[in-house]
């Protein structure tokens, strides 16, 4: 028995060769090679990997004399000893990276950042409710802002969603869902309209840049302890620009700013009289964009 275990010892468990030089390693893989891990804000998620170098003679050892890196630092770091910790403020997509002797392997890791944001008022137990619930399609229930396929700034003060709902009731409450390959938010609301703040926006902007995200509604009626009546809008697709945008965007103001343009640069919250007319015999109507984008033209006092 104690020959059977000195073999087993013997083939499994080689010990790293000592005095290597250039050439003794032909490649070098890391294990997982792949990994999905998933972050929430204060808890970040924890992997450890290993890396075993074939050597020259095509044997394959575990290897601790070697450095470790990162591509991506936005998604998570490595220590020396192969511990990878990810972020847990975003997600993002990032190689680790193994070397020894200028022999390189690596391993991808997709990060998933994902957080409930409940309003104010409503009840913790709502992500739960609706994320363990059958919902049906309901055409009733639209995305009206944004809309499908729109290209959005990532430097945004936060941006605003709205949705229809023909079937609401009094007891009605909504998830509002963010989903890409690096993102899974939910905003639980009883209202049809939801602002972002800049910070969950950024959450959203910064690690998905030039890419999309899925946005969609579900509506369910809420008796205190639990759903019913669970439905879906249909999915609508928001690209964020890999950009920041610069200049204005320029509206007509409301009533109690009448006969005026206003103006609000792009990543501020205050707006600003951007064209107006004194007295009452005036108007500020139409505007025409010129084809290279740098002039307006609107037309006032008739």
């Amino acid at each position: 028995m104690v020959g059977l275990w000195t073999i087993l010892w013997t083939v499994g468990c080689q010990p790293e060769p000592t005095g290597l030089v250039n050439g003794d390693i032909t490649s070098i893989r890391v294990e997982p090679s792949e990994l999905t891990l998933v972050t929430t804000p204060d808890e970040p998620a924890i992997a450890d990997f290993v890396a075993y170098a074939t050597m020259i003679d095509g044997t394959e050892l575990e290897m601790d004399l070697l450095s470790w890196k990162v591509s991506n630092f936005s998604a998570g770091d490595i220590d020396q000893d192969g511990l990878f910790e990810t972020v847990d403020t975003n997600g993002g997509i990032t190689d680790i990276i193994a070397q020894s002797f200028g022999v390189e392997g690596s391993a991808r890791v997709t990060v998933i950042f994902t957080e409930d944001v409940v309003t104010e008022g409503l009840d913790e137990r709502l992500p739960t409710a609706f994320k363990t619930a059958t919902a049906s399609d309901d055409e009733g229930l639209q995305m009206t802002y944004p809309l499908d396929n729109v290209i959005i700034p990532r430097n945004l003060e936060g941006l605003g969603f709205s949705w229809d709902d023909t079937g609401a009731s009094t007891e009605t409450v909504y998830r509002l869902h963010f989903q890409s390959e690096i993102t899974d938010i939910s905003v639980y609301t009883d209202s049809l309209i939801w602002m972002s703040n800049a910070d969950l926006w950024e959450m959203i902007s910064a690690s998905n840049r030039d890419g999309k995200v899925t946005v969609s509604v579900s509506a369910g009626d809420w008796n205190g302890s639990g759903l019913s009546n669970v439905r879906q809008s249909p999915l609508i697709n928001i690209q964020v620009n890999r950009f920041d945008a610069r200049g204005s965007v320029l509206y007509w103001g409301i009533v109690e700013q009448s006969a005026s343009i206003m103006r609000i640069p792009i990543g501020t919250t205050e707006s600003e009289q951007f064209w107006t007319c004194e007295g009452n015999n005036c108007c500020i109507g139409c505007h025409a964009l010129a084809d290279d984008a740098d002039r307006l033209a609107i037309t006032h006092n008739g």
